[in-house]
């Protein structure tokens, strides 16, 4: 009797996993790929750290590409284009020393431009200023149209934004949990609630209910690096 093995198909979830595990990435940018990946955003940015260039002959000189940059970009499109079939552009390339080893420049990091079709790709490569950005990010038109205004001296940015609610979100982060999956500067923040313009909060609580529910393990991830954000442990 021969006995076979049967191998479970896998899923969204599993490969975007897979992705996440092997680039390290952050738990917010893993959640933005599955975001898109589920037709809930139109288009983000994915972006891969710490790429190890030291086997390449060519980064002493800045010569592009190296192999190690070429390797990561077909790994990236293999998964991407072949396997969850999104669109996926390389946008830009920052090479640096991180080893301190003077001129020769040890690692680099890659930004991709992920969208479910080609149109919504074309608009984010080249969107031509914060509000076409903010459209193809999917943020709530609310908070697009008030980021970057002037109030004061200062811009409505995430900085002035979010700092003022530091405090209160501290004595109890389950209470604005909602807020973990905030990846946008939001229209309105209260200081003395903690709570966030309702558009915005809505939009959080969507992305919240629908992750939950199909990617429990990333809900988990996204929701512990929030708390531990405002409890001072260490944000991953």
């Amino acid at each position: 009797m021969v006995n076979y093995i049967v191998r479970r198909k896998q899923t969204i979830e599993d490969i975007i996993s897979g992705v996440a595990k092997k680039y390290k990435l952050y738990p917010l940018n893993y959640l933005d790929l599955y975001l898109v990946a589920n037709d809930l955003v139109p288009a983000t940015h994915l972006l891969i750290q710490n790429i190890d260039l030291r086997g390449s002959k060519s980064i002493g000189k800045l010569i592009m590409p190296n192999k190690e940059i070429l390797a990561v970009k077909r790994s990236v499109y293999r998964v991407i284009k072949n396997r969850l079939g999104l669109y996926c552009t390389v946008t830009g390339v920052n090479i640096f020393d991180n080893l301190n080893m003077g001129k020769r420049k040890t690692h680099a990091d890659m930004l991709f431009s992920i969208s479910k079709n080609a149109d919504n790709q074309y608009r984010h490569i080249h969107a031509k200023d914060d509000y076409e950005m903010g459209l193809m990010s999917g943020y709530p038109l609310e908070a697009i149209l008030k980021y970057g205004k002037k109030f004061g001296e200062k811009k409505w940015e995430w900085f002035s934004v979010y700092a003022p609610l530091h405090k209160k979100i501290s004595e109890d982060p389950y209470a604005h949990i909602e807020q973990a999956y905030l990846t946008w500067v939001p229209e309105s923040a209260d200081p003395n609630t903690g709570e966030i313009g309702s558009a915005s909060k809505q939009k959080c609580i969507e992305y919240m209910n629908f992750v939950r529910a199909h990617n429990p393990e990333l809900a988990a991830s996204v929701e512990k690096c929030f708390v531990n954000k405002y409890k001072g442990g260490f944000y991953l």
